[in-house]
C-alpha cells in the first residue's frame, strides 16, 4: 500500500482517465443497443459519439503501455498477481450471479457456469489477454535484449507491415489481440532503449499528441461522417477499432511520457488508480450489462436527458463510474482481502512446486 501511496500521480491520473473512457465507450455502447434513436445526422454530437467508440480501444491502450513500460526491464512471473487477478474476476461474476438469483432473474445453467469461469469464456477478455501476456513477457525480453539495435528495427518495422495488413480483415483470421499486445510490446522495448531522448523531450511528445488526435479526428469524419452507411467503410471502422491502430497507440504513447513529466503524488488519485482493475471488471459483467443496464440507459435517456442521446450517454458515464468506484472500494476493503489471504495461501502451496516466483531470465545479455 505505500508504494502505491508513493508512485507518480501523473501516471496513475491518466489511468483514471483510461478507466472512464473505457466506461464511456460501454455507455456510448448502450446508447446504440437500446436504439433510442432510428435517426442519423453527422453532426457535433454523433462526432463525439463515434470518438466514443474508439475510447475504450484508448483506455485499454493506456493500461497497456503503463504495464509494458516497466515490463521490459522486468525478469520474472508473479504467480501471485496472476491467482489474484483471476480470482477477483471469478468472485465478482459470482457475486453478480447471486444477487440477479435472489432478485429472481431467470439464468441459464451455461451463462451460471460462464459466470464463475469468466476469463475461460471470453468474459473480461483485457485481463485473461494480460494474464497471457504477462505470462510471456520474460521470453520476449530474452528476444529483446539479445537483438541489437537495428535487428529490433527490423523486427519492428516487419511488425507494422503484419499490422498494416492483418488489421484489414476479421479478427482471428491473421490476427488477435494477444499478437496485438506483443506487437505493441515490442514497440515498446525499441522506444525505451534506443529513443530516450524523443521520449524525455515535451516538445516532441506535443507534437506527436497533436499529430495523432488530427489523424483520428480525420479518420472519424470520413468513416463516421462521409462513408456511415457503406458496408465496407463500417467494416474498417470495426478494424480501425483496434490496439494496433497506430494513431491511438502514438497519442497514448505521447501521453504516457508527458504524464511521467508531471512530478506529482496524491494519495486520492493514486488509491482511486489503484482500484482501477476492479473498477474495470465491476462496470460491465455480462448479466449486468444484458439484464440491467439497457433498461437504467432509456430510463436517463427518457426522464433525465429529455431525448438527447448524447446526454443519456454522459449520464449514464457517471453512473457506471460513481457505481464502480464504491463497488471496487467496498469490495478492496472486505472481499478482496479475505481472497488475498487465500491466493496467498495457493501461492505458499504451489510455491513448492513452482518457486516463490517464476524466473525466465537471471540476466539480460
Amino acid at each position: 500500500m505505500e508504494r502505491i501511496k508513493n508512485r507518480n500521480s501523473g501516471i496513475e491520473l491518466l489511468k483514471i482517465f483510461a478507466i472512464i473512457c473505457i466506461v464511456s465507450h460501454h455507455a456510448n455502447w448502450l446508447g446504440q443497443v437500446t436504439n433510442v434513436t432510428n435517426s442519423y445526422s453527422f453532426g457535433f454530437q454523433s462526432f463525439i459519439r463515434a470518438f466514443m467508440q474508439y475510447a475504450g480501444t484508448i483506455g485499454n491502450v493506456v493500461f497497456l503501455i503503463s504495464s509494458a513500460w516497466f515490463l521490459v526491464n522486468d525478469k520474472k512471473v508473479s504467480f501471485r498477481k496472476i491467482v489474484s487477478l483471476a480470482v477477483d474476476c471469478s468472485l465478482v461474476s459470482i457475486i453478480y450471479l447471486v444477487i440477479f438469483l435472489l432478485c429472481g432473474y431467470s439464468i441459464s445453467p451455461a451463462e451460471i457456469l460462464k459466470q464463475f469461469f469468466p476469463l475461460i469464456f471470453g468474459y473480461n477478455w483485457y485481463i485473461g489477454c494480460y494474464i497471457l501476456f504477462f505470462m510471456i513477457h520474460p521470453l520476449l525480453n530474452i528476444i529483446v535484449y539479445r537483438l541489437k539495435k537495428e535487428q529490433l528495427l527490423v523486427v519492428d518495422i516487419l511488425l507494422v507491415l503484419y499490422c498494416a495488413v492483418a488489421i484489414l480483415y476479421p479478427v482471428g483470421i491473421y490476427y488477435n489481440k494477444l499478437i496485438g499486445f506483443i506487437c505493441i510490446y515490442f514497440f515498446i522495448a525499441y522506444v525505451k532503449l534506443y529513443l530516450k531522448k524523443l521520449v524525455q523531450s515535451v516538445r516532441w511528445n506535443v507534437i506527436l499528441l497533436l499529430a495523432s488526435t488530427l489523424s483520428m479526428t480525420v479518420m472519424i469524419v470520413v468513416i463516421h461522417g462521409i462513408f456511415m452507411g457503406n458496408g465496407t467503410f463500417e467494416h474498417f471502422s470495426d478494424r480501425f477499432n483496434d490496439i494496433i491502430n497506430p494513431f491511438i497507440f502514438l497519442g497514448v504513447l505521447s501521453l504516457f511520457h508527458l504524464a511521467e513529466k508531471w512530478k506529482h503524488i496524491s494519495g486520492v488519485i493514486n488509491y482511486i488508480s489503484s482500484m482501477s482493475m476492479l473498477i474495470y471488471i465491476i462496470h460491465w459483467n455480462e448479466l449486468g450489462k444484458t439484464l440491467v443496464a439497457p433498461g437504467i440507459f432509456t430510463f436517463l435517456y427518457q426522464r433525465y436527458a429529455g431525448g438527447n442521446v448524447l446526454m443519456a450517454v454522459l449520464l449514464m458515464t457517471c453512473l457506471l463510474f460513481l457505481v464502480s468506484v464504491l463497488g471496487a472500494f467496498i469490495y478492496k476493503n472486505t472481499i478482496q482481502r479475505l481472497s488475498h489471504r487465500v491466493c496467498d495461501w495457493i501461492y505458499e502451496k504451489a510455491g513448492t512446486f513452482f518457486g516463490r516466483q517464476i524466473v525466465f531470465l537471471s540476466k539480460f545479455d
